[in-house]
């Protein structure tokens, strides 16, 4: 199998972006030549977020609309940034007794994703913690409230990185 190479100097984001580069950064208008319109999830995402306006890269000042894919893939936090760049620098009595793995799912799953954040966004610590209640649940209240303790670091350093996770953008008003 041969791969492609990104050419010298060129990185993944740009390639990706250069990828959509002729395809519209909304859906308002979109031309019928380009149907079927196959992009990638991302692409999908940020072609949303401007076309319900109060996009949520306007916090990001700098950022035009031309340069959001690069944006978005270079301060996406995924599971493998998460794990290498965030865990690391989490309480190590709470690293030592959960797993990173764990802490990303219940993140991206519960505390800013799922049914329950649908109309009001990232869960408190108590409606997080209220889960417990539910027979599914086999995390403990003491789990729980450990796991929220990251996530508030996590979203600190989020916020003092710039960075953001694809819960942020599905969530913002």
């Amino acid at each position: 199998m041969r791969h492609r190479s990104l050419g010298e100097g060129s990185t993944l984001a740009e390639n990706t972006a250069d990828q959509f580069k002729n395809i519209p950064d909304s859906f308002d208008g979109l031309s019928c030549d380009l149907y079927p319109l196959v992009i990638t999830f991302r692409k999908f995402l940020l072609m949303l977020d401007v076309t319900l306006g109060n996009s949520y890269f306007d916090r990001f000042h700098n950022v035009n609309l031309g340069s959001r894919l690069k944006t978005f893939m270079m301060k996406e936090v995924n599971y493998e940034k998460f794990e290498s760049l965030y865990w690391p620098h989490f309480n190590v009595q709470l690293r030592k007794t959960l797993d990173s793995y764990l802490e990303f799912t219940e993140i991206m799953s519960h505390i800013k994703g799922g049914t329950r954040t649908i109309e009001h966004g990232k869960l408190s610590m108590d409606e997080y913690c209220d889960i417990s209640e539910n027979r599914t649940s086999c995390l403990s209240i003491e789990t729980r409230i450990m796991i929220y303790d990251i996530f508030q670091n996590y979203e600190k350093k989020n916020i003092q990185i710039g960075d953001f996770d694809l819960a942020d953008i599905v969530i913002h008003d």
